[in-house]
């Protein structure tokens, strides 16, 4: 009885170690590496997810407009204003189009992020700041209307605009001085306005300024801006400079004081003013360089290109930008309206500024400005040698440090603390790193170890291991619960800087467009993709298509072969995160295409690599991976055999060799593939987590169980070591524990790890969160072998109501749940008759969801056809036998699951005598399924053997 009982379990329970698991701790079926008794392993993980659900699982009112209006084309309400379409984001929010049904007329609302505004800045002074805000009343100033709060969001509803910015207003024709100076003065006043309101803008540049179609100018985009009178802090978090303040703004406009982190005043924003004015009028940036680098070095340098002689700006106006562009602020205009009345032309103006210049000089102070003079000089010899310190710094100092750590403690995740030291050790050292590497690089070329092309391609390098940080070290400025979980992984996606110094590696750097204006083009939109993809390997999932459809578009556009490799790749990766596995493999296509042509070869092998995944693991075509992985390994070849990427070769081939049925093969490839994570990443790194969990289904489909064990030990210990004692990822390897214990039959140890699993998880997530329900699954069927059937009862039902609560009466993970307790009232409770409708309900949804030949389906029919053969309906239930057995034949199952139902319907044959011949050839071929299945069927195999030695051959 026991055994029938054991058969059945295995054959519904949808039981067995998940593989494919990359890097990303993806695995091929549900986005986690598990030993589940009642997952789908299979499951796609771009199921559609309703409204409801996203708000159970508290996702951002942002992303729940942003979902809404992507699927319904309705965005809901914020306050009392309808939502109509997305304008545009930025780092502290999004602004949307909306309706004001009460004044009948069209707003933009900026709805600010709940998690931009948390740490030391508050609640109550943001929205002190934007009510301010509203009282300024301007012509040359977007006007704000309302502000509010809804669901622990603030959100301010101002004046909807129909214009363009003055970036492109200044692209769309070719413009005389008169047209430029008009609207740059009308924009001036606007910023006098902001600081006659003792505001400071803080990030004044053409994007920021509208020529509306009314011909009205208006400066926008003020609410970053504080209290220059009162000094409170500042809440935004773009760059941040070498103090232990946090600054704002855009580098390129950004005045010498801002980017060292000094204090800052009107001033500032005319500085900002006469760099856009300066590149409206003379059709280039005053302070240029070949990356973000050399131009902040310009910058704070004071480093300022001549502007060209045969421009026709008058010569007053040329001298005005000039001293609006000093270094030292004290030199500059002492105010807005001083500068536009020389820009204006007004000679009542220019009288009264010549009184306030006079007075202005006379408290220079000359001793104060000769010894900044020699800071200056100092500091530009300390670092003529490419010391990156203050370029690090301008992406991660102690105000960017001490933002990631308020954000992640704002989730308040009981494993926040632990992911929060793990990620600012990581920060702290990978910052460090990259000082050293810039200095390094600098002094061996100066030395004659780097030729200048070698040099020039380390720079390159070394710029794009730094923005890689700033794009990650901002998402986790502003982290939610999920990019905290995923934090740990994400800091695996930085890029190795010693390759930046490694002379074969180089060889292969890519260079950027030879083309100026190509070039500039291509850093912006470089810059835009890290921003996306730093959100994509963090956890920010949801949105990542719509993002990166339209930039990628934007990057094909611009033609830049390696950029469009890049981006490619990124939106590949997103699409394979979502499920959509067709387009993933097109855009990973697109991206080996465009990384061969262009002699991109980290682009190249690694979308070669993951190519192995996605037409392998996820659709199944296991020749062509493995004709991928040949082209895979010569890419990683190419590379210098760099052992990370050497073992993510092997891992995504040995999830191949499982597929196939090869399990000593895989456990080979994925030991090596540790032994390369290992040489790489040493002991603990998250790649190491996912290689463990595979190579934990290498040994159970071995039944080697106590090595399986010894695994997930290991497994274990290395995830509190590097994750902590209450991440999600340690209650997923208990679980798995509890499944290897119990096929050892140590039934109480099994439910114990269970358990714990199960509590770690109602920690983190509540009590009834839709991830609990494959632990729940896992610890009833635990309570079956144990003969507690009541408990085991209800632990199944309570699987099946989280996952009805959570994801919906007709949703496939919900057919799975009603699979698992049908089946126990079939197997365990013997009663048929309870356990037949829960079997049509899964089955009428898998139908809906699934093909008709997937396994799924076919565990399901023979479940079916053996409740009407055991409740008498012999013809139907051999009927439903014979459909399971058709789809069996396809040989998409597992070995086992194939013997047990030959072996059922043999036994159920052997009752018609003219069937009995057919029984014993299907009895025959349950156990040649035994057998290919490995030792931890050897029980089953002896039953099957004894069951036809007990019968004649006919």
């Amino acid at each position: 009885m026991r055994a029938a009982q054991e058969r059945a379990s295995r054959l519904a329970a949808l039981s067995s170690i998940s593989v494919g698991a990359d890097e990303d701790g993806d695995a091929a079926g549900d986005g986690a590496t598990r030993i589940e008794g009642g997952a789908a392993a299979d499951e796609p993980a771009g199921e559609r997810v309703s409204l409801e659900a996203l708000g159970a699982l508290k996702v951002p009112l942002t992303d729940l407009i942003k979902v809404r209006l992507r699927r319904d084309g309705d965005g809901g309400k914020i306050g009392r204003y309808v939502v109509l379409r997305l304008l545009g984001e930025g780092g502290m929010g999004s602004v949307f189009a909306a309706y004001d049904g009460e004044l009948d007329r069209k707003v933009a609302i900026k709805l600010l992020r709940a998690d931009s505004i948390s740490g030391p800045f508050d609640r109550s002074w943001l929205l002190g700041e934007a009510k301010a805000m509203a009282r300024l009343s301007h012509p040359n100033v977007v006007q704000i209307y309302d502000v509010g709060e809804v669901d622990d969001h603030v959100f301010i509803a101002m004046e909807m605009v129909q214009g363009v910015t003055l970036r492109s207003w200044l692209k769309g024709a070719r413009r005389r001085w008169e047209e430029v100076v008009r609207v740059f003065v009308e924009a001036g006043r606007g910023l006098e306005a902001v600081h006659n309101a003792e505001l400071v803008h803080r990030d004044f540049k053409p994007h920021n300024v509208i020529v509306g179609d009314d011909g009205r100018v208006r400066v926008l985009d003020f609410g970053l801006a504080h209290f220059g009178a009162s000094g409170a802090a500042d809440p935004s978090l773009s760059v941040s400079s070498g103090s232990s303040r946090t600054i704002v703004g855009t580098p390129a406009y950004m005045a010498p004081e801002q980017l060292l982190g000094v204090d800052v005043d009107a001033r500032s924003d005319i500085f900002a003013f006469c760099v856009a004015l300066y590149e409206a009028a003379f059709g280039v940036r005053p302070f240029v360089g070949k990356d973000l680098r050399s131009i902040v070095a310009a910058i704070t340098d004071g480093e300022l290109q001549p502007p060209p002689a045969e421009s026709r700006v008058p010569a007053r106006a040329r001298r005005a930008i000039l001293r609006g562009l000093r270094a030292v602020p004290s030199e500059r205009w002492g105010t807005m309206g001083e500068l536009l009345a020389v820009l204006d032309q007004n000679p009542w103006r220019r009288r009264a500024l010549a009184l306030v210049v006079a007075a202005t000089v006379a408290v220079v102070a000359l001793g104060w400005s000769l010894q900044r003079q020699r800071a200056l000089e100092a500091e530009r010899e300390a670092t003529r040698c490419g010391d990156g310190a203050p370029l690090v710094a301008a992406v991660y100092d102690v105000g960017r440090r001490e933002a990631v750590a308020a954000a992640f403690a704002a989730t308040r995740r009981p494993f926040a603390a632990d992911a929060s030291a793990a990620v600012q050790r990581r920060l702290d050292a990978y910052a460090d790193e990259l000082v050293a590497a810039y200095r390094g690089t600098c002094e061996e070329h100066r030395g004659g170890g780097l030729t200048d092309n070698l040099y020039e391609r380390a720079q390159i390098c070394l710029d794009a291991d730094l923005l890689a940080l700033g794009a990650l070290t901002g998402v986790f400025a502003e982290a939610d619960a999920k990019v905290v979980e995923d934090a740990v992984k994400a800091l695996g996606s930085l890029p190795r800087i010693d390759a930046c110094r490694d002379r074969a590696a180089l060889a292969l750097q890519v260079r950027p467009p030879d083309d100026p204006e190509v070039a500039a083009a291509a850093r912006g939109l470089r810059e835009a993709l890290a921003g996306r993809h730093a959100a994509l390997i963090a956890g920010k999932v949801a949105e990542c298509v719509g993002d990166l459809a339209p930039l990628h578009d934007q990057i094909r556009a611009l033609g830049y072969a390696p950029l469009v490799a890049e981006a490619a790749s990124a939106r590949g990766r997103c699409e394979e995160l979502v499920g959509e596995f067709e387009a993933a493999e097109r855009h990973f296509l697109e991206a080996m295409s465009e990384a061969i042509a262009s002699d991109h070869a980290p682009v190249a092998a690694e979308a070669a690599t993951r190519l192995i995944r996605v037409i392998g693991h996820r659709r199944g075509l296991l020749a062509e991976a493995r004709r991928w992985g040949l082209l895979a390994a010569a890419m990683v070849r190419r590379r210098g055999d760099l052992p990370e990427e050497v073992a993510r070769v092997e891992s995504s081939l040995a999830g191949v060799d499982l597929l196939e049925g090869r399990p000593e093969e895989a456990l080979g490839r994925y030991d090596r593939a540790l032994a390369g994570f290992e040489a790489a990443f040493g002991r603990s790194h998250y790649e190491t987590l996912a290689i463990l969990n595979n190579r934990g289904a290498a040994l159970h489909a071995l039944g080697r169980h106590a090595e399986l064990r010894a695994n997930l030990e290991d497994a274990a210990a290395r995830t509190r070591e590097l994750l902590g004692a209450h991440h999600p990822s340690l209650s997923t390897i208990l679980s798995n524990l509890g499944n290897s214990l119990l096929r050892d039959g140590d039934t109480a140890a099994a439910i114990a790890a269970q358990r714990d699993a199960i509590a770690l998880q109602e920690e983190l997530l509540g009590a009834e969160h839709v991830d609990l329900s494959t632990l729940l699954a896992n610890l009833a069927e635990a309570l079956s072998y144990a003969g507690e059937f009541d408990e085991a009862e209800a632990t199944f039902e309570r699987a099946l109501r989280v996952r009805e609560v959570a994801l919906g009466d007709d949703h496939r993970s919900t057919a799975d749940a009603l699979l698992n307790l049908g089946n126990f009232y079939l197997v365990w409770r013997e009663d048929p008759a309870r356990g037949r409708p829960l079997l049509e309900r899964a089955l009428a949804i898998y139908r809906r969801h699934l093909p008709a030949d997937h396994p799924r389906i076919g565990t399901t029919l023979a479940l079916i056809g053996r409740a009407d053969v055991l409740m008498g309906k012999r013809a139907a239930g051999l009927a439903g036998l014979e459909a399971a057995l058709t789809i069996v034949r396809q040989g998409k199952g597992l070995a086992e699951d194939d013997a047990e139902l030959r072996f059922f319907l043999a036994q159920a044959l052997w009752e018609r005598p003219k069937e009995r011949a057919r029984a014993r050839v299907l009895a025959e071929a349950a156990a040649t399924g035994y057998r290919a299945a490995g030792p931890l069927h050897a029980r089953h195999l002896a039953e099957v053997e004894a069951w036809l030695a007990a019968r004649p051959s006919i």
